[in-house]
């Protein structure tokens, strides 16, 4: 029972003899872990809460079907902007890459229809945007 006592006599002796050792360690040494854990931070993939893809999918299909109902050139490019915004949350809730709100023009157009041929082969049900006009 004394060895007992006496080993933890020794050891709370050391711990309170290393305590401002350690502490002097930790101030000098706090801007570099500071860095360290900023550069850890940032290599982590950003956690953003989503819409369910139950919820992105059917406003998607709302928006489709108000696209093919949209009259005026306003309404229509209303609608495709919201649209654009829901194809912009269901692949990122997906963590797939899209570049909508970079491009304009065919471009915008072709990227619309490989988002959606994305969201497809994910097996959301997603009707097209695009839409051949015929004469």
């Amino acid at each position: 029972m004394n060895l007992l006592r006496a080993t933890v006599v020794v050891l709370a002796l050391v711990t309170l003899a290393s305590l401002p050792c350690v502490i002097a360690w930790l101030v000098v040494n706090a801007d570099e872990m500071t860095e360290r854990a900023e550069a850890a931070r940032r290599k982590l993939p950003r956690l953003r809460q989503h819409r369910p893809i139950e919820d992105i999918t059917a406003e998607l299909r709302r928006l489709s079907t108000a696209l093919d109902r949209a009259g005026s050139v306003v309404r229509r490019e209303s609608v495709l902007t919201m649209r654009d915004r829901a194809l912009r949350e269901a692949a990122l809730a997906l963590g797939e890459t899209e570049h909508l709100g970079d491009l304009d023009g065919l471009d915008l157009e072709i990227e619309r229809v490989r988002v959606i041929g994305v969201l497809q082969r994910a097996g959301l049900r997603v009707d097209d945007t695009v839409r051949q006009e015929h004469p």
